[in-house]
């Protein structure tokens, strides 16, 4: 699913762990300055520019970032283990319109001896790009 859940971690004076879970839903970028100074002191900066909707941020401590990961791995779900092949190569692309197509890469990887654990396609399949939908 296409779909993040932007969160950073810092170790703050106190020397505990927090974090910041930013629950947004539009479209945004994240800009990081760790150069920043904050009254004279130097300081790490994150600004986030989003293309609308509300301000939603959770914010969690903890002693140690196991405590602080833990947190937001309950609000957030834990993550399941992937199988073997999602750790080896994956090809994606666009413009895999027909099977013609995915097998001449496939070849390609054969003929030069790359290995290849899996090959997807990324949104050629959707019926107009609408997510969970397939073209007939």
């Amino acid at each position: 699913m296409y779909g993040y859940h932007p969160v950073y971690y810092y170790q703050a004076n106190t020397t505990d762990w927090m974090a910041v879970f930013d629950v947004g839903t539009y479209a945004s970028d994240y800009f990081v300055n760790t150069n920043a100074y904050i009254k004279n002191e130097r300081a790490t900066q994150v600004t986030k520019v989003a293309v609308g909707g509300i301000i939603h941020k959770i914010f969690l401590q903890g002693k140690t970032i196991e405590d602080v990961i833990l947190k937001y791995q309950r609000i957030t779900g834990f993550q399941a283990v992937p199988p073997m092949w999602a750790f080896g190569w994956n090809q994606c692309k666009f413009g895999y319109y027909n099977s013609e197509i995915w097998w001449d890469a496939y070849e390609q990887y054969k003929t030069y001896n790359i290995p290849i654990d899996t090959m997807w396609g990324d949104i050629d399949y959707m019926d107009d790009y609408k997510v969970f939908t397939y073209s007939k």
